[in-house]
C-alpha cells in the first residue's frame, strides 16, 4: 500500500507528455522531441517502468532548473543520462538529450 502513494496506478502517458512540456516551458528549455516505451523490468517487482526519451534546446542553467523541478514533480522520475551538444544556431544554445525512468504499477 504504501508503493501506490509515490507511484500512480497507471502509465498515463498525456500526464507525462504534459508534465515535461510544462516544466520545459516553465524552466526556458525547448522541448523538440520526447518519446516514450515499455521497458522490461523485474518480472518480481511490483511496478512497470516507462522510458522517457527527451530532446531538448536552451542553455545550461535552463537544464539544470529542468532537472531540478522535474525531480519535484510530483511523478518519481529517475534521470538516467544527460548528453549535451552545442547547437549550431547560437553560442548560448545547446541541445540536450535526457534519458529518464517513470514508474507505474502492475
Amino acid at each position: 500500500a504504501r508503493l501506490s502513494s509515490v507511484i500512480p496506478a497507471k502509465k498515463s502517458t498525456a500526464e507525462i507528455v504534459s508534465a515535461v512540456q510544462n516544466i520545459a516551458g516553465r524552466t526556458g528549455l525547448q522541448l523538440v522531441g520526447l518519446s516514450l516505451a515499455d521497458q522490461k523490468g523485474d518480472t518480481n517487482a511490483d511496478y512497470n517502468i516507462a522510458s522517457i526519451d527527451m530532446s531538448l534546446g536552451g542553455s545550461y542553467l535552463s537544464l539544470v532548473t529542468f532537472l531540478e523541478t522535474l525531480e519535484k514533480n510530483i511523478r518519481l522520475v529517475d534521470v538516467v543520462s544527460v548528453d549535451a551538444t552545442q547547437a549550431t544556431a547560437g553560442i548560448e544554445s545547446l541541445g540536450f538529450r535526457v534519458k529518464a525512468n517513470a514508474y507505474y504499477l502492475k
